[in-house]
């Protein structure tokens, strides 16, 4: 748990606002986690509160999904949806306390990518002392942007895949623009390559190229969502997915 801490209070359930949506090109892949997170949540526990982030910035209380909520877990839609009437954010995420009938708050931030995921709302629920799950502002930040994260592991001495971080402000750059770097990038890391916006997630924006062609087109279209792009060598390896819990 980070931020503040949340006391356990008999007899009272704790407020739980679920936080989907967002800015972010993963918009969408939010609205379907929180539909899983919603409907698992335990209403002898937990009072849960659907707040979404609509894609251009505005906080809303999800109507549709706190009228299913009403019906039962099963009459929520596939993914939820971040209409409603709009509401502020501050006022809205610290209504409960420990002392109101409504019981402490917990904010599940269930959003990806940048505007989410990257330590900008951890920082906001931080600074107005509502606890919240998940990494804390720094680990979020770092997390986030594969640049840093691999800058991180490599002074660390912790083995990663060779890599190298590209800059490029427009998405329709040519193949001549682009042929200086798209050669640096082949004679240091050979092909194939798997080429990724720095700050996305979800595997939004990123491509595998094997010709320089591929690459010069990965750069265009991964810098349609971040201007900083890193590209690393194919691993050949299995992949194994890990869940943590607690």
């Amino acid at each position: 748990m980070s931020g503040a801490s949340v006391a356990c209070v008999e007899g009272r359930r704790v407020r739980l606002v679920v936080l989907f949506g967002g800015r972010s090109a993963e918009h969408d892949v939010s609205c379907v986690s929180a539909r899983h997170v919603v409907a698992a949540a335990d209403p002898e526990k937990y009072v849960v509160e659907p707040v979404g982030i609509t894609r251009g910035g505005r906080w809303v209380q999800a109507a549709a999904a706190h009228e299913a909520l009403g019906v039962g877990p099963e009459a929520l839609p596939e993914r939820l949806s971040a209409d409603g009437p709009e509401i502020e954010p501050l006022p809205a995420l610290v209504a409960g306390d420990e002392a109101g009938p409504a019981g402490p708050t917990v904010v599940l931030p269930i959003l990806h990518g940048p505007m989410g995921e990257d330590g900008t709302v951890q920082g906001l629920l931080e600074l107005a002392r509502v606890p919240y799950a998940g990494a804390g502002v720094l680990a979020s930040a770092l997390c986030m942007d594969k640049t840093a994260a691999n800058t991180m592991l490599a002074a660390a001495g912790i083995a990663h895949t060779r890599w190298r971080s590209v800059t490029l402000d427009d998405p329709a750059a040519g193949d001549s623009e682009l042929a200086p770097q798209v050669e640096a990038l082949v004679e240091d890391l050979g092909l194939p390559v798997f080429v990724k916006p720095a700050s996305m997630g979800s595997s939004v924006g990123i491509s595998k190229a094997a010709t320089r062609r591929q690459v010069a087109d990965g750069l265009r279209l991964a810098s349609r969502y971040d201007r900083s792009i890193i590209v690393e060598e194919e691993a050949r390896a299995r992949e194994i997915e890990v869940a943590v819990l607690g």
